[in-house]
């Protein structure tokens, strides 16, 4: 797994994890908050409120549990739950509030990847049909031809730059394109260090192909 796929699974996961439970915990802290629900105020049964908020009882325990470890409400052993403190329901809905923020912000970065992963391929793509497209209809009226070369493990160029071999004085060849672990960088500098494993798409005439093996081989 690459480390972008890393990091969306992650960011996936974040945006997704907030149970029911916790939801409703929030929104009785929040009508405690704004004194809907006053202190000593006598909660409805469990069965009444799994109605109202559509879910289990189990799960309205849960949301009552939390609140009262949190001190805002206090349950009665057989004979319901009754709100204990606004100040605490205060702090809870702010401390909420700002983990509801987080989670917004982490749904916008999984967009945002989501449309880099499209971009990255709609870029790669682009490159492969302009490539196939000069060598197919320029090869009579232009004497160039495009190549992708990949770097091998142990080649002169790993840790390089096109600029320390002198690739184009050698090679006549022009690198256009580098394409890196799924992603394309158009028209790198002659100080873009090269690494094992990239595939440079470049421009070259046929007759200086043995002298871009031998350089990019490392012999």
């Amino acid at each position: 797994m690459t480390h972008d796929e890393t990091q969306m699974q992650y960011v996936s996961s974040k945006r997704n994890a907030h149970p029911a439970y916790l939801k409703i915990a929030y929104d009785i802290a929040r009508r405690i908050s704004c004194e809907e629900l006053p202190v000593g105020t006598r909660l409805f049964g469990r069965s009444l409120m799994s109605s109202e908020y559509g879910v289990s009882p189990e799960t309205i325990r849960r949301a009552l549990s939390l609140l009262s470890e949190k001190s805002i409400v206090e349950i009665h052993k057989n004979s319901g739950v009754s709100v204990l403190s606004k100040e605490k329901a205060d702090t809870y809905v702010r401390e909420a509030s700002k983990d509801t923020d987080n989670r917004a912000l982490l749904s916008h970065l999984y967009d945002l990847l989501e449309q880099q992963k499209k971009l990255s391929q709609e870029i790669s793509s682009t490159v492969h049909a302009l490539t196939r497209s000069i060598s197919r209809k320029s090869a009579d009226l232009f004497p160039y031809h495009t190549y992708e070369v990949i770097i091998q493990e142990g080649s002169l160029l790993c840790g390089k730059t096109l600029s320390d071999v002198e690739f184009w004085g050698k090679t006549g060849a022009t690198v256009i394109a580098i394409r890196r672990s799924g992603h394309i960088h158009l028209s790198p500098g002659p100080d873009v260090p090269l690494e094992a494993d990239d595939v440079l798409v470049l421009v070259g005439h046929e007759d200086h192909s043995q002298a871009l093996a031998s350089l990019t081989n490392g012999e």
